[in-house]
């Protein structure tokens, strides 16, 4: 590939880097595969079961069991949670040697009240909803707050901590 010469004769530098990275891309990507690898197993993929204990005798086809819950369910108060669903759910996966995954959502159909922990709103996290004539009146926390950040990293640490002891 020809190099454009400057006013004075001189190749350009952006030529040479040009060059240079040609060069090592042509080195690089003869070792890297030539399609992009899954990033979940194939086995992962297909019918998951998110009502939960549904026997695999009835169910061969499906994957593992899904649990969708709303935080205003596993934290009725601050540094208090509840986590015997999904203790009952893991079992009932782990009986049938099938994965299992849980979602804790800040605010979903799932939640009682369709709302966010109400104990954090009388803790002074401010709180609004949606408006309008389709609005599902769903209640949040404003996400920005200092205190809504701190519950929601507890209610997340808590999870985890579970998680990892639970056996």
């Amino acid at each position: 590939m020809p190099c454009h010469k400057g006013s004075a004769g001189i190749p350009h530098r952006r030529c040479g880097l040009f060059r240079l990275i040609l060069a090592a891309a042509a080195l690089v990507g003869g070792s890297m595969p030539s399609r992009a690898e899954l990033g979940l197993a194939r086995e992962n993929f297909g019918v998951w079961d998110r009502e939960g204990l549904h026997a695999v005798a009835d169910y061969p086809y499906a994957r593992g069991q899904s649990l969708d819950m709303s935080w205003e369910q596993v934290n009725t108060a601050r540094n208090t949670f509840d986590w015997s669903e999904i203790n009952q759910k893991l079992q009932s996966a782990e009986d049938q040697n099938q994965a299992f995954t849980c979602k804790v959502s800040p605010i979903d159909q799932s939640a009682p009240t369709k709302s966010m922990p109400g104990w954090m709103f009388s803790a002074g996290v401010p709180s609004f909803s949606e408006s309008g004539t389709a609005a599902a009146a769903y209640v949040y926390g404003y996400y920005l707050d200092p205190e809504f950040k701190i519950y929601f990293e507890e209610m997340v640490k808590s999870l985890a901590s579970y998680l990892r002891t639970s056996s």
